[in-house]
């Protein structure tokens, strides 16, 4: 059972939508893992599968928010970052599963790391295909286009240091929260990708 604090270090935020095939294995490896200083919010954006009826009965402890309609990711994630009460919010895709200490590693990187870094991600795998990477980074060019970087790489256990990098691929990630607001959040003109 997590331990909802009014003021809780971590506040996770998973964005859904028509999501009844992942979100249980997202919410189940959130629930599970080894720091429980977190606070969980679902925002839901307007799912009509059942998703948010379905939370409410299996994981009534949890802080559902219902929008009525798909407001996209980008006004979604913001949705919840406003309603967030963590000096750190941790956003998620509803298809992820996050190791067990994930949230404890990116908390201790970003206290090590806090005048340095706005945030930090985990390392992505792919879902079916685990032993092989989706992201470990991005890159930005002229063109105005973002590259994921080390994608289909074998997850050889070469890539266990914190490392800097330009931005994240945003399945997961971990921001400060303050940082984040301060410099507008996500820009609500983007329905998803480039945000």
């Amino acid at each position: 059972m997590i331990a909802q604090k009014a003021s809780p270090r971590t506040s996770v935020i998973v964005l859904t939508f028509n999501g009844m095939a992942h979100v249980r294995e997202c919410i189940d490896s959130l629930i599970n893992q080894t720091n429980s200083d977190h606070e969980i919010l679902i925002i839901d954006n307007g799912s009509k599968d059942g998703t948010p009826e379905w939370i409410e009965t299996h994981y009534p402890q949890l802080n559902l928010i219902r929008l009525r309609k798909n407001i996209g990711f980008c006004k979604g994630m913001n949705v919840g970052v406003q309603r967030a009460k963590g000096h750190y919010v941790f956003l998620l895709n509803q298809d992820v599963k996050i190791e067990r200490n994930c949230i404890r590693e990116l908390v201790d990187i970003l206290d090590q790391k806090s005048e340095e870094w706005i945030g930090a991600f985990p390392k992505v795998h792919f879902y079916d295909a685990p032993m092989y990477i989706n992201a470990y980074g991005t890159d930005w060019y002229e063109t105005c286009q973002w590259r994921d970087t080390r994608v289909g790489l074998a997850d050889l256990g070469q890539f266990k240091e914190p490392e800097q990098v330009f931005g994240s691929i945003f399945p997961a990630v971990m921001f400060n929260r303050a940082k984040f607001l301060e410099i507008g959040a996500f820009d609500n003109m983007f329905w998803s990708y480039n945000e």
